[in-house]
């Protein structure tokens, strides 16, 4: 068994990390692409027992277990990116032994480094906004266009950058750090673990631990890259590089690549540009020109009418531009109008290319009575349900959020009860806990189906969306505890989540 305590950072969680670490990464988990079932909140009721499960996890090198993956589009491209799903014991371990190291890479970390800096430091770090960052990088990158010296700017990324950092790599450069190397070492244990358990290579896509790694793992190139041009600003690997002219950049451009691939990684050719100072192309490269002149105080007031045409507009489109498409579905969104409802019923092809954005925009109508009777139940389940494809999945499961939020009808909580338990949706698992969450609020459901479910599906995260559809004020008290006693004998690390029975 491992040692409970160790100055090098190698040491079992403690009760603080656990606890301050529920708290802080609950936001990021219920908020991003695939949302935790319960934004660790029955995690966060519970941390005493959350920490003797993790600490029996990982003393008993369960600690990364089973991790599976979602295919997530990117809006309008061919390309899926695989989201990892981890047990949430893993990524609360994960997130606990990246914290140990994380003061240190951001004090390695250069100040035009934007992405994944520190707001609050270990052991319940969190890092700023991500619209803050963005505000900052944009008025960083102005200030070095508007250098007299500048008379150019490039931009560049890395191809598939996540799955492509080799944990030996980060490993050295995080000893650069002065990191403490008994962290270093678990960071590099889990990392490695991951593959075996058929995780795709590299940082796994989501978690928010990843993002101060991925920050780290450049900082070579940063270093490298400082005496070739006037200012260099990076928001994870996506670089803005500013020179003093266009005949530079094939000589920036070949150090850039240079140490690109002397870490194993490869330059995203597709899209490396190079725009000159005159003109507006470089400031288009550094923000979306439509979106700037509609945040500016030169653009009037949009009304729900008013935005639901822009959207229409846009949709009219052979290749739509999906970043206006969300950001006016977010002013409906903020505006809790229900004018978003008809557009997404005629337009399915939004929830495959943005799928986050309808989540939330139709969550933001969940809110209100009269709003949520507006939403289309059988609209609603039979997206849920429907056909499973690549570009399918990460919408199905947004609105199987959705319809958790909602009360469906009987027919609906079957077809949504089939949805988490066919055998043949095994390699879902992220879809299937959600279709189980959501037929808990439908009207098929029934208490004792949950309990058996709870009991008998194949994968913890569904049994956990299963466990979670119990409500305190279920059955008698007797009942409850002959449930709880039941389901911790078939998987012990249900305690925190039942813990809300008593």
């Amino acid at each position: 068994m491992r040692t409970v305590c160790s100055r090098d950072g190698g040491h079992l969680p403690t009760l603080k990390e656990v606890s301050a670490n529920l708290r802080a990464g609950a936001h990021w988990v219920g908020e991003r692409d695939l949302p935790d079932l319960d934004s660790w909140a029955d995690f966060g009721a519970a941390p005493e027992l959350v920490r003797q499960r993790l600490v029996s996890r990982v003393a008993n090198g369960r600690c990364p277990s089973v991790i599976d993956t979602l295919p997530l589009s990117k809006p309008g491209k061919p390309e899926l990116r695989k989201m990892a799903w981890l047990n949430p014991y893993d990524e609360l371990y994960y997130r606990i032994i990246v914290g140990r190291v994380a003061s240190a890479v951001d004090a390695a970390l250069g100040q035009d480094v934007y992405s994944y800096r520190l707001r609050e430091t270990s052991p319940g770090w969190a890092v700023e906004d991500v619209r803050q960052a963005f505000r900052r990088r944009l008025e960083r990158g102005k200030q070095l266009l508007s250098d007299p010296r500048c008379n150019a700017m490039a931009v560049s990324d890395i191809q598939s950058y996540y799955p492509s950092i080799k944990p030996q790599i980060l490993e050295t450069v995080l000893g650069h750090t002065g990191a403490p190397h008994g962290a270093v070492r678990l960071i590099n244990e889990f990392l490695c673990e991951l593959p075996l358990l058929g995780a795709p290579s590299g940082l796994p896509v989501g978690p928010e631990a990843s993002g101060i790694l991925g920050n780290i793992a450049l900082l070579g190139l940063d270093d490298s890259i400082a005496d070739h041009v006037l200012g260099h600003v990076r928001y994870m690997d996506d670089s803005w590089l500013y020179l003093q002219s266009e005949g530079e950049w094939p000589e920036v451009y070949d150090a850039y690549a240079a140490h690109v691939f002397t870490l194993g990684l490869e330059v995203n050719r597709s899209k490396v540009e190079i725009h000159s100072r005159v003109g507006d192309d470089a400031e288009q490269a550094m923000q979306h020109a439509h979106i700037a002149y509609l945040v500016s105080g030169y653009s009037c007031y949009r009304t729900p009418q008013m935005a639901t045409r822009e959207i229409r507009s846009l949709l009219a489109h052979d290749e739509p531009d999906w970043t206006l498409v969300k950001f006016f579905l977010g002013t409906l969104r903020f505006q809790q109008s229900t004018n978003g409802l008809d557009l997404l019923y005629n337009h399915p092809n939004m929830l495959h290319e943005i799928p986050l954005s309808v989540g939330k925009y139709l969550l933001a109508l969940t809110a209100n009575r009269e709003s949520r009777r507006k939403i289309d139940r059988d609209w609603l389940v039979e997206k849920a349900t429907g056909t499973c494809s690549p570009r399918s999945l990460a919408g199905q499961l947004q609105v199987c959020r959705v319809a958790s939020h909602i009360q469906t009808g009987k027919n609906h909580g079957r077809l949504l009860e089939e949805l988490a338990t066919d055998t043949r949706l095994r390699p879902h698992v992220p879809l299937q806990a959600w279709a189980a969450r959501a037929w808990g609020s439908s009207k098929a459901y029934k208490t004792g189906r949950a309990v058996e479910h709870a009991c008998h599906q194949g994968d913890f995260s569904v049994r956990r969306a299963f466990a979670l559809t119990l409500r305190p004020g279920s059955s008698t008290s007797t009942r409850r505890s002959t449930w709880k006693r039941k389901l911790v004998s078939v998987e012990p690390d249900l305690a925190p989540t039942l813990a809300r029975l008593d």
